[in-house]
């Protein structure tokens, strides 16, 4: 007589083996994932800030050597959004806000949607409304041991006195973390306030120098 093979399912035990050991994978890949994602965002800001960086050298180029003034406000300008310049100009992409109608660069940073930031000692336009210059114009917190980017320092107004002529920059993943939190008018060239890995909070910079050189956040 042949044996009679018999067919059995997954007792209960097993299935919730089964479910742990699925639910175990997931928590040790979940993280990795999102430090995945985090590395894909970092690349991409680094990118979208080199393409900002050359519509300001062919800005300048036009225009004798000169850049675009930073901006300042608090209703229809973000603090130091990208100069509309670049798309007013054709430079960069632009869109119109909704509410104010009020064009702006259409560069978004994919961390947070947020516009990328341009801060340049000189000449800075609060509100498209009023020029402020000298003492009231625009400033950056300049390394007493630049290009050491840590350290005491002081905040620089005259362009001619800056080793800096313009930072780019992202805010990262959470505009709110706590290390930005600590004394945040000095960045964005100090160090301490960057993005050091794709695990970690802070800015993604761009440094252009007066030399031409450029200094880029990891």
């Amino acid at each position: 007589m042949r044996a009679m093979s018999t067919r059995r399912g997954f007792t209960l035990i097993e299935l919730l083996v089964v479910i742990a050991v699925v639910a175990l994978l997931i928590g040790i890949l979940l993280p990795a994932l999102g430090i995945a994602r985090q590395s894909a965002r970092k690349v991409r800001t680094h990118s979208d800030l080199r393409q900002i960086d050359l519509s300001l050298v062919m800005y300048s180029d036009s225009h004798d050597g000169e850049i675009p003034p930073t901006r300042g406000g608090c209703s229809t300008r973000l603090s130091y959004e990208l100069p509309p310049e670049l798309a007013e100009q054709d430079y960069l992409p632009g869109e119109t806000g909704e509410d104010t109608g009020v064009l702006h660069v259409g560069f978004h940073d994919p961390f947070t949607g947020s516009p990328y930031r341009f801060r340049a000692p000189g000449a800075m336009i609060m509100n498209e409304a009023t020029l402020l210059t000298g003492s009231q114009g625009a400033k950056l917190f300049i390394p007493d041991a630049f290009p050491k980017l840590e350290g005491p320092g002081r905040y620089v107004r005259d362009p001619k006195e800056s080793p800096v002529r313009y930072a780019l920059w992202s805010m990262g993943p959470d505009p709110e973390a706590e290390k930005l939190r600590t004394n945040p008018g000095r960045a964005p060239v100090l160090e301490q306030f960057w993005m050091r890995s794709a695990s970690d909070d802070g800015l993604v910079v761009r440094i252009v120098c007066n030399d031409r050189a450029e200094i880029v956040s990891p």
